[in-house]
C-alpha cells in the first residue's frame, strides 16, 4: 500500500479538523481555569505548523493548498505561540520560493497573484489581532525587545553541555 495524494488530502483535512477542535477545547479549559484572564497562547499552533507539509504532499490543486494554508496561518497566529508563527513565516517563505522556482512564467503570475490574496490576508488578520489583543501586541512587543522566554539561556546551557 502506498498513499495517495487523496489519501494525503483526506488526512490534511482530518488532521485540521481534529487541530480545529482540540484549538477550541485548550481555549475553553483555559479560560475556565483563569477567570481572570481573557486572552491566552495555544500550544495548538505546533500542531497546525505540523500540518502544513502533508497540505503540501495532499492536493494538487493550487487555490485548494493555499486556502488550507492560509486557514492553518491563521489559527497558528491566534495561538499567539511565537516560535509557530516564526516558523511558519519562514516555512511559507521557503515554499512561495520553490513554489517560483520550479513554475512556467504563465504560472508564476498565477502564483504570485494567490500568494499576494493570501498574503494581504494574513496581514489583515494580522493587523486585526494587533488592533484587538493586548495580549498578542504584548507577545509582539516582548519580542521585538528581545524577551526570548529565558530559551536564550537554555539554549546557552545546551551548547555548553554539549562543548
Amino acid at each position: 500500500w502506498y498513499p495517495t495524494v487523496l489519501t494525503f488530502g483526506a488526512v490534511s483535512i482530518a488532521f485540521i479538523g481534529f487541530s480545529c477542535i482540540e484549538y477550541y477545547r485548550v481555549l475553553q479549559d483555559l479560560a475556565a481555569a483563569n477567570a481572570v484572564q481573557d486572552e491566552f497562547t495555544n500550544n495548538t499552533g505546533y500542531h497546525f505548523l505540523a500540518i502544513i507539509p502533508v497540505i503540501l504532499l495532499s492536493h494538487k490543486n493550487s487555490i485548494i493548498r493555499y486556502l488550507l494554508i492560509f486557514i492553518v496561518t491563521l489559527f497558528i497566529i491566534s495561538a499567539m505561540k511565537r516560535g509557530a508563527i516564526l516558523i511558519t513565516l519562514i516555512s511559507l517563505l521557503y515554499i512561495i520560493y520553490l513554489e517560483i522556482k520550479k513554475s512556467s512564467a504563465y504560472r508564476r503570475y498565477i502564483i504570485l497573484l494567490l500568494i499576494a490574496l493570501v498574503g494581504f490576508g494574513i496581514y489583515k488578520y494580522t493587523l486585526y489581532m494587533l488592533d484587538t489583543s493586548d495580549m498578542f501586541n504584548m507577545r509582539i512587543t516582548e519580542t521585538l525587545e528581545g524577551d526570548s522566554s529565558s530559551r536564550n539561556i537554555i539554549q546557552r546551557d545546551i551548547i555548553q553541555c554539549l562543548r
